[in-house]
């Protein structure tokens, strides 16, 4: 999610696209979930939102690894520990605080910092702080993987991708769809780190010449996700089980995004400007955005059908992140808060 000094249009153009279905899934979220609304027009409307914007996180993993491992300094683990670890600790402290007062002052907690202390250690005060967790735990292995990369060929790296998600990612995909059930051992690998370093393959390889193939295959993952989020629902309960953060249908799909934007955006675009600041300014909208849309929620919402509540509390919810993220991001000794 950090900016870089050297623009790369296509990977503004992707930050700013994640960041929106980011923003949109949350909107989603209370609704799709809703067991009255299954089998209802906006129902599949929102089951359809649902396994798109799916795709916002890992395509923010596959920029930053495609970046952090295609930089020389990155094999420096001195430098890279001290210049990427602190970017991520300070705000990921920062905002652990800043939510754990904002839960107090909504009375969703006492004011224990036991309680701060226990969220901390784990992952996070909000749900969507994770990830910062997880960026973490990515960025204390990247200097490895740099000299690991440095010594295998694409054919090699692509099967290390596969061993990484056979466990977290293509099991659970096999135990899903088929009568099948297997697990022959614990994973290999974390399963996001094999998007880490599927951002890495796409962007140097040669991907683009096979967009037709990345666009079908982002087809059918995302009418198998469809189909099988449907057949494991009803009027009883909503049960979405590829919306697993190891999802191999959001993976596919996030990689033939990622694709085309390398395949299309080639040079300087009408939207160029705007994209970039929806980039530069995705950290802090990703931070701050879960506070806006509880505090819509609770003082600011209408009362409409479930897909106008949704683009309501996304249109409204990122504006205002957006805004808050810009202000604080100018702010010189804040910004490091939200960049």
């Amino acid at each position: 999610m950090k900016e870089q000094k050297k623009r790369i249009v296509f990977l503004d153009f992707l930050r700013a696209f994640a960041i929106v279905m980011v923003v949109l899934l949350h909107s989603i979220n209370d609704y799709i979930i809703e067991p009255g609304l299954y089998g209802t027009a906006q129902w599949y409307a929102l089951l359809f939102t649902n396994g798109f914007v799916r795709t916002g996180v890992p395509i923010f993993l596959m920029i930053s690894g495609c970046l952090m491992l295609s930089s020389n300094g990155t094999s420096d683990i001195k430098k890279f520990y001290k210049k990427s670890l602190t970017r991520i600790i300070i705000p990921l402290l920062f905002w652990n605080v800043a939510y754990f007062f904002y839960q107090y002052s909504r009375e969703y907690v006492e004011f224990d910092l036991m309680i701060l202390l226990n969220n901390a250690l784990n992952s996070g005060m909000e749900y969507h702080l994770w990830y910062l967790y997880e960026l973490a735990g990515l960025y204390l292995v990247a200097p490895f993987l740099k000299i690991l990369i440095d010594n295998c060929n694409m054919k090699k790296l692509v099967l290390l991708v596969f061993l990484m998600m056979l466990c977290p990612t293509i099991r659970p995909f096999i135990n899903t769809v088929t009568p099948l059930y297997i697990y022959w051992f614990e994973p290999l690998f974390n399963g996001y780190m094999s998007c880490f370093l599927l951002g890495y393959i796409l962007y140097k390889s040669d991907s683009e010449k096979h967009l037709f193939y990345f666009l079908l295959a982002g087809g059918l993952a995302l009418a198998t996700s469809m189909l099988i989020n449907y057949l494991n629902s009803s009027h009883e309960g909503i049960n979405l089980v590829t919306n697993s953060g190891y999802s191999l249908c959001h993976y596919i799909m996030a990689a033939a995004v990622f694709v085309t934007a390398k395949a299309l955006i080639k040079e300087k675009l009408l939207l160029e400007k705007v994209a970039i600041i929806l980039s530069k300014y995705s950290f802090g909208v990703y931070l701050v955005h879960v506070a806006v849309i509880d505090s819509i929620k609770t003082w600011f919402m209408i009362d409409s059908s479930p897909i106008v509540n949704s683009l309501y509390i996304f249109v409204i919810s990122f504006s205002v992140s957006l805004i808050i993220s810009v202000i604080l991001g100018n702010i010189k000794y804040v910004k490091k808060l939200v960049l």
